[in-house]
């Protein structure tokens, strides 16, 4: 009988555990929680904010699912140590856990920047259940907030917030998704439309310090300006550090396969913790839930040397607010295999980005024009050419890029 141990609250962790437990009646599978909630779904954590969902309406499955399925959730412990050589997971109340198979979908502590006061109150992640509850809870009692993220993860998370009334600061560094969907006239006309409804967008920043004594009072950002912030959320991974002096591949995330195999041959790891070649995933799993569950799919049938290939959906990261919406469809990212048809109307304030490969639809770019999305969709899914409608479209006032 095996000992299957899952550390963090990923949709990739239940379905491992899920496809395991159909595979093997009688191991035993346990889940250890690194911010005391039952595995849940990221991508709902803005309408969570927005008060669209409810917190239950986060979790993966109800506690029954569990039960029924003999896979033991456990809350209640904090990880101190994990020692790869024995296979044994210590907690703090010196605890042992002991595993013949480890999934790692988290660890416990956020990477936050090394700056003065990332430690005062009122600084959070945005990917663990504990942060987002810590926001919550705490969204009474500020006026501003500052979100440091280059992803549209990040804007969706600003949008949630402003939603409620905050006036919200979005720091971009030098590789955000903005300045690599548009050229600088369509991301002037994108800061433009998000400062009317009460996000400003600061590009090319980042956070150097946050002021204030035992609270968040204020950013420092690297040109010296001073923002006044109240809340301070960072974009940002799992802290690595109790992988140190083990035999795990790690940079910035932990090194796996296509497998999610990592260097050591019975831990695997999965989510936004892990680091593929395959850029697209790395991309899905920081919020598509399919992804996560296809990843943890392919991880035990590994674990049960029944390889199988991942089937991965289409990536969707899209974000809207009234009237406003950006959506990213397929692949998106230039290549010499690829070219682009690009049309901007600045007076209608949209955009539309086509990019193609062999004379076939691969990914879209849309501003404000989100009707559009479910079209891109059926033509990359069939591998098809831009319709007539779309070539009469580019060709008023198109801009053909070949790479």
């Amino acid at each position: 009988m095996k000992k299957i141990l899952i550390i963090g609250s990923s949709p990739a962790g239940v379905k491992a555990a899920e496809e395991i437990r159909q595979k093997d009646k009688e191991s035993k599978i346990s889940m250890l929680s690194v911010d005391g909630f039952y595995p849940y779904d990221r991508n709902l954590f803005a309408d969570y904010l927005s008060k669209d969902v409810l917190l239950n309406d986060l979790y993966c499955f109800p506690e029954k699912f569990y039960q029924d399925n003999k896979i033991d959730v456990i809350c209640d412990r904090q990880i101190t140590r994990i020692n790869f050589n024995r296979c044994k997971v210590f907690t703090e109340e010196k605890e042992q856990i002991d595993y013949d198979v480890l999934v790692i979908c988290d660890l416990p502590l956020n990477a936050y920047p090394d700056i003065k006061g990332k430690a005062r109150s009122g600084v959070f992640g945005m990917k663990k259940l504990k942060d987002i509850e810590g926001i919550s809870k705490t969204l009474d009692t500020v006026d501003t907030i500052s979100v440091q993220s280059n992803s549209v993860y990040g804007l969706n998370l600003a949008v949630a917030l402003a939603k409620s009334g905050k006036e919200i600061y979005l720091i971009l560094g030098e590789n955000n998704f903005l300045s690599s969907c548009f050229d600088d006239s369509v991301v002037k006309n994108v800061v433009n439309q998000l400062d009317e409804k009460g996000i400003h967008l600061v590009l090319n920043e980042s956070i150097v310090e946050v002021l204030g004594e035992k609270d968040a009072k204020a950013i420092k950002l690297r040109s010296k300006k001073v923002i006044v912030s109240q809340m301070v959320i960072f974009d940002v991974n799992a802290d690595l550090r109790l992988l140190k002096d083990s035999n795990v591949n790690s940079n910035t995330r932990i090194i796996v396969n296509s497998d999610f195999k990592t260097s050591i041959d019975n831990v695997y790891a999965v989510d936004s913790i892990a680091s593929t070649e395959d850029q697209l995933l790395i991309k899905n799993n920081i919020t598509n839930k399919e992804a996560l569950q296809e990843q943890g799919r392919v991880v035990a049938s590994v674990i049960f040397d029944e390889k199988i290939e991942g089937v991965y959906p289409l990536l969707v990261e899209s974000v809207k607010y009234d009237d406003f919406s950006i959506s990213c469809v397929g692949n998106v990212r230039d290549t010499e295999e690829t070219s682009q048809k690009q049309r901007f109307d600045e007076e209608n304030r949209t955009f539309r980005k086509v990019f193609l490969k062999d004379n076939c639809v691969v990914g879209a770019v849309l501003l404000n024009q989100e009707k559009e999305v479910d079209k891109y969709l059926r033509l990359i899914k069939e591998k098809d050419n831009l319709i007539s409608s779309d070539v009469a479209y580019f060709d008023q006032v198109s801009e053909v890029v070949s790479q």
